[in-house]
């Protein structure tokens, strides 16, 4: 059995061939995306974690010097 080299087949030979190579390109593109974002998503959360562990602490100094001050009584 003989397979006659034409036009058709070589087409569809440089067609899976750059197919590959865009999936390839495009797979490793969405990679790198995704990964950013996942990345500044999580450096968002540690950024907003650290705030509101500045707020609380805020909250217990304001709430000690009430107390404090009520214990001396303010003239």
């Amino acid at each position: 059995m003989e397979i006659k080299f034409t036009n058709e087949l070589l087409y569809l030979l440089i067609g899976i061939v750059l197919g590959i190579f865009v999936g390839a390109y495009l797979s490793g593109l969405f990679r790198r995306i995704f990964r950013r974002k996942n990345t500044y998503e999580r450096e968002l959360e540690q950024q907003v974690k650290e705030l509101q562990r500045r707020i609380e602490e805020k909250d217990r100094y304001i709430a000690q010097a009430i107390k404090s001050v009520k214990k001396e009584g303010v003239k």
